[in-house]
């Protein structure tokens, strides 16, 4: 059993690393994973919808590399954006959304602050 749960980290880890290399431009930055859990909603393999990327970084860590398909909303520092990202969901707070940064910690921050706003499907892109 635990070898299975570490099987599955790992596979949704590189799930997880080849999604974002897919949209990342010329300079790439590191999008790491906290946990397994955390990457569940970042590729859908069933068709359904993909994934609003939300990097909630300072915007000289923008500026030096970010992924293409991103869009700068740090909603952790500013609660007035979150109206961008649901903006970018059509109106659709349960349009699955995925909040990265360097380290995982502002976007814990900012995934607490969509899910206190609605948002049901928020994952922690670290």
């Amino acid at each position: 059993q635990p070898h299975r749960v570490h099987l599955a980290s790992l596979l949704l880890l590189f799930v997880l690393v080849v999604a974002i290399r897919a949209c990342v431009d010329t300079d790439p930055i590191d999008i790491t994973v906290t946990s397994s859990s955390d990457a569940a909603g970042l590729c859908r393999q069933d068709g359904s919808q993909c994934p609003i990327l939300i990097d909630v970084r300072t915007l000289s860590e923008w500026n030096a590399g970010h992924a293409s398909c991103a869009e700068r909303i740090p909603v952790q520092d500013d609660r007035s954006r979150i109206a961008e990202v649901l903006t970018l969901a059509d109106g659709d707070a349960s349009y699955p959304v995925v909040v990265y940064c360097r380290s995982g910690a502002r976007a814990g921050s900012a995934a607490t602050v969509l899910s206190n706003a609605g948002f049901t499907d928020v994952t922690n892109g670290g």
